[in-house]
């Protein structure tokens, strides 16, 4: 009896054991996806340098982190690096301040292995942040999310969404 017991435990235990075992291999939702999500680069550290330029309407330093030839989509608006600060240094004139708390931010790149094929970028940082206009003793805020390309250490492309109403309402 002892050996019946012995023999089914055996050929149980062997069945078991020998059972092809499952894999699953995912594909891409998309073939050609390719690249790798940083939060902590040389690029990142050069947006928040950037972040905290425009925070202090600082036009000399916010120029030294672009490339010669950059251009700024402001909520779509194309427009070169130094018409984008002439509109910054406008809003001082207006008597308006921006602040964008970096500390909060989401804040992460995308390094892709190949250029993409309408700027030919394979770095690009993403921001999502709170960006919050003053006038005087008023206040708005509104969330902001900016793209920027980065090439050789310098921002090549940015673009930047808002909600413009907010700044519209303050210099009314």
């Amino acid at each position: 009896m002892k050996k019946i017991v012995y023999l089914a435990v055996s050929i149980s235990l062997f069945a078991f054991a020998c059972q092809p075992k499952e894999t699953k291999t995912e594909q891409a939702a998309l073939p050609h996806q390719f690249g790798i999500v940083v939060d902590s680069s040389a690029n990142i550290s050069l947006v928040l340098k950037t972040f905290e330029a425009v925070n202090n309407l600082d036009s000399a330093a916010i120029r030294s982190f672009y490339t010669d030839t950059a251009t700024v989509y402001d909520n779509l608006n194309p427009m070169p690096i130094d018409k984008n600060i002439g509109m910054m240094l406008g809003f001082k004139k207006a008597g308006l301040t921006l602040q964008t708390d970096m500390s909060k931010a989401i804040i992460f790149e995308m390094i892709t292995s190949k250029p993409d094929r309408f700027y030919g970028n394979t770095n690009y940082v993403n921001v999502y942040a709170i960006a919050t206009f003053r006038k005087g003793d008023k206040s708005a805020s509104t969330s902001l999310h900016a793209v920027l390309a980065i090439q050789d250490g310098k921002i090549k492309t940015e673009w930047d969404y808002y909600d413009g109403s907010v700044v519209e309402a303050l210099t009314k």
